[in-house]
């Protein structure tokens, strides 16, 4: 897979059709000790773009965000882990959800 910078003019035209990129913004997690309960926060901010190569324009760009929290009574690293990865996966679905990319690629 190329490294792609998000910019129009870094778009090359052997890339394909569309091109999907993205970045995360933000992420942040935190684990607080508080007896007899561990809290598990997790809060990620991630940025896509959609670009149309041929034409070498970007036509979609959307930032999305989500947190979760997960109180427990023992700590985990698979438990922060999953924290993690059910915040991301969030993040990316909200990105995607609606019709709005769906009826842009279908004009192609």
């Amino acid at each position: 897979m190329p490294g792609w910078n998000l910019h129009e003019d870094a778009i090359q035209n052997e890339w394909g059709r569309i091109l999907v990129g993205g970045n995360i913004e933000a992420l942040e997690i935190t684990c607080q000790n508080d007896i007899p309960i561990k809290t598990y926060h997790a809060r990620a901010k991630l940025s896509f773009v959609v670009a149309d190569v041929q034409n070498g324009k970007i036509f979609y760009q959307v930032t999305t965000e989500s947190t979760n929290t997960l109180e427990h009574i023992y700590f985990s690293e698979e438990m922060l882990a999953q924290q993690i990865s059910t915040t991301l996966s969030e993040a990316a679905e909200k990105a995607f959800e609606g019709n709005s990319l769906k009826e842009k690629i279908r004009k192609f």
